[in-house]
Parts: structure tokens; C-alpha cells; sequence
């Protein structure tokens, strides 16, 4: 009988897949009964496993569970690969700081960043919006800036990524001033513009009340060259919404049909919810209302349309 023989390369692809399936328990129990059995296992074997502990928090979050206290036993092993004299590298450090960003661990997350600095290793960017993420998932903006400010100084180029994970810890904390400001990093940087940067800069002004703000934001991503989608679009008509911008709101779900951008139930909900809300308002005439009341029944009755599309396919029209 022919027994396969087990070595690092074996075990780093079993725990790769383990890694894969969000099955940590099973990718450190390997990680461990290898290293008893006298494999010498390497920085990727340690970096999987961390991996590994890294998409169980994720796929815990996703399924809105309480996910277990892993990054304990995450640092654990950090430090048992550590005495047992692996050699550590970037990939590892940078392993152990996601793991601590899933885990909202912001603080244990810098000072893996000092404990390379230690190792005399370099900080690359990597490292560094791991930490910045770590810190935007514990709403600490002033962190995140801090360590864009270290970047800079110590010649490591930030790239649009970290610049986006610092306008999204602004948008945590509701910092919109700081999120204003930090859309013109990329222009000092020589770096391109980015969707998802824009959303959330657009999502802290609205969070803060300065739904003008986040409309002049809106309005000047195609001067940009960037393309404005579904999410995009309907976070400009909640921004019109709380601005009592009924008309503009009318006019701007037009603008996403004729740019041939799904609209969904959330675009529709935006616009009627102008409409309801400018009907609050008080010190309107008669006419007025009117207007408002007429545009408001064109709308719902497209809105209807869609809520019998989308419960066709299962959807609760209580969503709407």
C-alpha cells in the first residue's frame, strides 16, 4: 500500500484549503499535530493559518453570528512559530494585523506594526492599510490619518486602497470634514480616483447632515472620469431625500435610467421618501402640494412596478 508521504508542501495546500473554507479550528489542529510530528513548516504555513482564522470572522459577520475569540489563539500560535524559531517576514506580520482587523483589535493592530519596526523589517503598504482598516473597523479616523501622515513620511506611498480605507474610518466616526479633506489626497499623490472612496465620503456627509455637500460630491465624479452605479446613484437620492429635494430627486432617477443604471427598490423608497417629506413641510400652497402630490403618484406608481418584480423573485415588499 502506498502511504503519501506528508511534507510542507502537502500540508500548506490542506491548509490553503482549509483556509478557503473558513475552517480555522481545523487549519490550526494540522498547524499544530505537524509541527509535533517534526515538520518544519514556514512563513506560509503560519500566513494560511492565520488566513484561515481571518475568513471565519468574515463568514461570521456575513451570517451576523457572534463569532468565537479566535485572535487570542491567532497570537498564540504567532508567538509559538516565533519561539520556535521561524523566521518572520512582512506576509506574517501582515496576516496577524488582518486578523486583528476582523477582530476590531485597532490598538493590538499598531503595535504589530511597532514590533516590525523591531525586526528591522520594512512597513509596506500592505502593512500598513491593514492597520488602517483595522482602525476604520474600530471608527478611529484620527489613527487612520496618523499612520497615512507616517507613511508619507518614512517614503512609503499610500495607494488609493489605504486612502479609501481612511475616508471609510471617517465615515464610521462621522467625520466629514476629515473625509472631505482626504478626497484630495489622491491628486497630490499622483494616484487615480476611486468608487468606492467617493461612496463613502458621500455616505459621511449625509450621516452628518451636510446633504449639500455630499451632492457637490456627487455631481463632480463624471468630471472625474469615474463611473457613478446603483450604489452611487442612491446615495445621491438620500441625500436629496434629506434635503427635502423632491424634484431632484425625480429628476436624478431619470438620469440613472437614461445612463442605463438598474434602478432598484432602494431608489424608488429615496424618492418617495422626498416626496412624503416635503409634503411635511409646512408654509406650502395649494398648488404646490399639488405638484408634489401628482409627481409622487407617478412615481409610486413605477415603485409598484418594481416591488412586483422583485416579489417574483422573493423579496418582502415590506423591504420597500
Amino acid at each position: 500500500e502506498t502511504r503519501l508521504r506528508l511534507n510542507v508542501v502537502v500540508i500548506n495546500s490542506a491548509l490553503n484549503a482549509y483556509a478557503r473554507c473558513a475552517q480555522w479550528k481545523k487549519a490550526m489542529e494540522l498547524h499544530r499535530k505537524s509541527r509535533m510530528s517534526g515538520i518544519r513548516l514556514n512563513v506560509m504555513s503560519l500566513s494560511t493559518t492565520l488566513f484561515a482564522a481571518t475568513n471565519y470572522f468574515k463568514h461570521q459577520q456575513q451570517q451576523r453570528k457572534q463569532p468565537e475569540d479566535v485572535w487570542t489563539k491567532a497570537l498564540s500560535l504567532f508567538y509559538s512559530s516565533a519561539d520556535a524559531r521561524l523566521t518572520m517576514n512582512e506576509v506574517c506580520y501582515t496576516a496577524l494585523i488582518r486578523v486583528f482587523e476582523v477582530a476590531q483589535r485597532w490598538q493590538r493592530a499598531l503595535g504589530v506594526l511597532e514590533r516590525i519596526e523591531k525586526a528591522r523589517l520594512r512597513n509596506d503598504v500592505k502593512t500598513y492599510s491593514s492597520a488602517i482598516s483595522a482602525c476604520a473597523e474600530a471608527r478611529k479616523p484620527a489613527a487612520a490619518i496618523k499612520l497615512i501622515k507616517t507613511m508619507m513620511q518614512r517614503f512609503v506611498k499610500p495607494d488609493i486602497k489605504t486612502v479609501s480605507a481612511t475616508v471609510n474610518a471617517c465615515q464610521r466616526a462621522q467625520k466629514w470634514l476629515q473625509a472631505l479633506a482626504l478626497l484630495n489626497l489622491p491628486r497630490a499623490l499622483g494616484l487615480r480616483w476611486d468608487t468606492v472612496m467617493y461612496d463613502s465620503a458621500i455616505a459621511t456627509l449625509v450621516s452628518s447632515k451636510q446633504w449639500q455637500s455630499a451632492v457637490s460630491v456627487f455631481e463632480r465624479m463624471p468630471a472625474l472620469g469615474l463611473r457613478r452605479d446603483g450604489v452611487t446613484f442612491n446615495a445621491g437620492l438620500f441625500a436629496l431625500r434629506v434635503g427635502y429635494q423632491w424634484r431632484r430627486a425625480s429628476e436624478l432617477l431619470t438620469t440613472m435610467r437614461l445612463n442605463m443604471v438598474k434602478q432598484d427598490i432602494h431608489s424608488f423608497r429615496q424618492v418617495i421618501r422626498a416626496h412624503q417629506a416635503a409634503l411635511s413641510q409646512g408654509g406650502r400652497t395649494r398648488e404646490s402640494t399639488q405638484r408634489i402630490v401628482e409627481s409622487q403618484r407617478k412615481v409610486e406608481e413605477t415603485a409598484e412596478r418594481v416591488i412586483h418584480n422583485f416579489s417574483s423573485i422573493g423579496a418582502s415588499p415590506s423591504q420597500f
